[in-house]
């Protein structure tokens, strides 16, 4: 049986007392798996700080028994200095909007729908269907077992695709 962990985060001087006129994500309120991938990733670096700090104060109070351990305090309290840096680029981050590429989109398809074979992976199917017959793309079958998707052109020509492949149209194109 697996241990759940408690979610624990620490606010930094900055996120405190300038929380009320910023917008970013309470990140001690939120499930970090449901949150965006900056907020995610500012909230794992938040883990990172606290778990940092609690060495740094550890090696503290071994300095002071051991030059050594007082060497790597000194240490470990840089790396801390460049943590709580990178966690505010990352609020800065966050607030600008920025969110990285989806890696990949699966059409929410079914048979009967119209379709279109995104531009980035149509070199994939050069050799099967010309490229000007990509644009609009019935769904014949959708191979829920095995994935992927048979699609035809109006003139009956067919092909297989994977479902992350296409993207379904709103309606089907006029030619």
């Amino acid at each position: 049986m697996a241990k759940k962990r408690k979610k624990r985060a620490t606010v930094t001087n900055t996120e405190s007392s300038s929380q009320a006129e910023k917008s970013v994500v309470d990140i001690s309120e939120v499930n970090l798996r449901t949150v965006g991938p900056v907020t995610r990733l500012r909230g794992i670096m938040a883990m990172v700080s606290e778990r940092v700090e609690s060495v740094e104060a550890k090696l503290s109070k071994w300095g002071d028994e051991n030059a050594e351990a007082l060497a790597i305090s000194q240490a470990v309290t840089s790396v801390h200095t460049e943590i709580v840096s990178i966690l505010e680029q990352l609020e800065s981050l966050e607030l600008s909007g920025f969110s990285p590429e989806r890696k990949s989109f699966t059409a929410k398809t079914k048979e009967g729908d119209h379709v279109s074979v995104l531009e980035k992976y149509r070199v994939h199917y050069e050799d099967l269907m010309d490229r000007s017959l990509m644009s609009d793309l019935k769904v014949v079958r959708k191979n829920d077992n095995r994935g992927g998707l048979i699609l035809e052109t109006t003139s009956g020509q067919r092909m297989k695709t994977a479902a992350s492949h296409v993207v379904r149209l709103s309606q089907p194109k006029a030619a």
